[in-house]
């Protein structure tokens, strides 16, 4: 169950921790699956030709089919963004191997979304304790709420449609966070909360997260012509509701 005390953090914050929120044996399902694309990737492949590595995994593994349909993912994300329902936009597996990576720059994931409204947001369910050594996530609590999106932090410094720039170089002067997990602890956060993440530097295991994408009752489909291709021709027009097979319904 979600608390009213989780419900206000994440409004204020848009970022909350969700301790031992999932258990047995789905942990160790969705491992498997994270050996799998670790020892074989199956990228799905869009229209275009361009691979998308790791995304739309319920597609193609019937433990990630299983595990949206059993786990209250889709009711955490419904409750602490207050949506009659949601839609799940798409899943991934991120991993970071022991060793073996580099830190994540700041960024938001609105500014690679072809996505508006407000009710979207990211569950991020560990898979592996994950602290400051092995890869933990950083935030900028309460980046969400001015309405802002940044460039990101991949592009050359030209105009990207749909944003305002770069973050502000002195940012990170800030009050950041990061937060420590453990196997079965969610971390959901809002797609405009600036967020980061440490290098995996152990030498003991991968950091592993299984990663859903939801979208509430505001969530309407905004091409910018540069966001993260779809797999699928959507036939979607701008400003609709992302109501597609592709994007699985669930109510609350």
């Amino acid at each position: 169950m979600i608390s009213r005390q989780q419900i206000d953090t994440y409004g204020r914050d848009g970022v909350v921790h969700l301790p031992n929120a999932i258990g047995e044996p789905w942990l160790t399902r969705l491992c498997d699956v994270a050996q799998a694309l670790q020892e074989a990737p199956q990228p799905l492949q869009a229209v275009n030709g361009e691979a998308l590595p790791d995304s739309y995994l319920w597609i193609t593994f019937e433990a990630c089919a299983d595990a949206l349909a059993a786990l209250p993912l889709a009711n955490y994300a419904a409750t602490l963004m207050g949506s009659r329902g949601v839609r799940l936009f798409y899943d991934q597996m991120f991993m970071k191997g022991p060793s073996f990576s580099t830190s994540t720059p700041w960024h938001q994931d609105a500014s690679h979304w072809c996505l508006g409204g407000e009710m979207i947001c990211s569950l991020w369910l560990a898979l592996d304790y994950i602290g400051v050594g092995d890869g933990a996530l950083r935030y900028l609590p309460g980046s969400h709420r001015s309405g802002t999106i940044y460039r990101p932090c991949f592009s050359d410094g030209s105009p990207w449609p749909g944003t305002t720039g770069p973050l502000p170089p002195d940012f990170e002067q800030a009050h950041t966070k990061t937060i420590e997990v453990r196997p079965g602890d969610i971390i959901v956060h809002h797609s405009r909360t600036v967020h980061a993440s440490h290098p995996n530097r152990t030498q003991r295991h991968s950091r592993r997260a299984y990663v859903t994408r939801w979208l509430g009752d505001d969530a309407v489909y905004v091409p910018r012509g540069f966001e993260m291709p779809l797999p699928v021709n959507t036939k979607l027009c701008q400003g609709q509701p992302l109501n597609h097979p592709l994007f699985l319904k669930f109510t609350s």
